[in-house]
């Protein structure tokens, strides 16, 4: 996605949301709902109600993908310490980033598991 950051103000949280929000104009719910979600698996996940393995495996690629994509935004977020917008999803996206630098991460599920097969059936 291409966004003209030029409309974005450093330090002017409330500058910088309103021109999020106009950027994707009646996809913003969409978008919110997507953002809002990985916020909460964020939780989830740091409190062991949700495997992080298992989330990692489904979801670690969209997660940077969307951190990247976006990083314009929750930079600035991640400057004021006590600014709480987006917080988990921010920790999320370091897990995962710090996982995979840490050579913990796997290949792309088609190249790493390339010659797997199904089991044959038994029945």
């Amino acid at each position: 996605m291409n966004f003209d950051t030029s409309k974005f103000e450093p330090n002017n949280a409330e500058a910088n949301f309103k021109a999020f929000r106009e950027h994707f104009g009646e996809d913003w719910p969409k978008v919110m709902t997507v953002l809002t979600t990985w916020e909460s698996v964020g939780v989830l996940i740091h409190r062991g109600d949700m495997d992080f393995h298992g989330f990692y495996d489904l979801f670690s690629g969209v997660i940077i993908q969307t951190y990247e994509t976006f990083s314009f935004y929750f930079e600035p977020i991640r400057e004021q310490a006590g600014d709480k917008n987006m917080e988990w999803f921010i920790w999320l996206a370091d897990r995962i980033i710090e996982y995979e630098n840490e050579g913990s991460g796997t290949p792309p599920a088609h190249i790493a598991f390339k010659g797997w097969k199904p089991p044959k059936r038994t029945v």
